[in-house]
């Protein structure tokens, strides 16, 4: 890999051969063992970025992210093609086609008495009354249930 001369610091005008070292530099990868900020960046990257992002306060597409370890907030995403894995969703979600689930699905029982509010149709809660666990569905404009024993 070509060196970075400045003329500041050699004191001299460059050559024709530092000059290309400079585009090099520019133009060819690049690996570095410290710290690069970017700041004010706008434009575009092309290819493998992979390290720490303190905040990422816009990203106009991402074609992949293939891992992302923690998201403290995710304020709006208007489309994901795919979600492999997700520990915790504080939010109402909307999925449209299928959900398979492979593992357990885990319903806490919140209620105490038969919801008392008016559902949308499908809509499933889980009660314990009593002694009984109960799942309710919202179905034609009423609450239908099925108890365990």
């Amino acid at each position: 890999m070509a060196n970075l001369t400045l003329r500041q610091i050699k004191g001299s005008p460059l050559t024709i051969t530092e000059i290309d070292g400079n585009f090099e530099y520019f133009t060819g990868s690049y690996t570095n063992t410290g710290t690069i900020t970017a700041q004010g960046f706008s434009g575009s990257f092309t290819g493998s970025l992979q390290g720490t992002a303190q905040t990422a306060s816009y990203v106009q597409t991402a074609q992949t992210a293939s891992y992302v370890q923690t998201a403290q907030t995710a304020s709006y995403v208007q489309t994901a093609q795919t979600a492999s894995y997700v520990t915790k969703l504080n939010q109402n979600v909307i999925i449209s086609g299928s959900l398979t689930i492979t593992g357990s699905l885990i319903l806490s029982s919140t209620h105490s008495v038969a919801p008392s509010y008016t559902g949308v149709n499908g809509e499933i809660v889980s009660a314990k009354v009593g002694s009984q666990y109960l799942l309710y569905m919202w179905m034609d404009s009423a609450w239908r249930s099925s108890s365990f024993v």
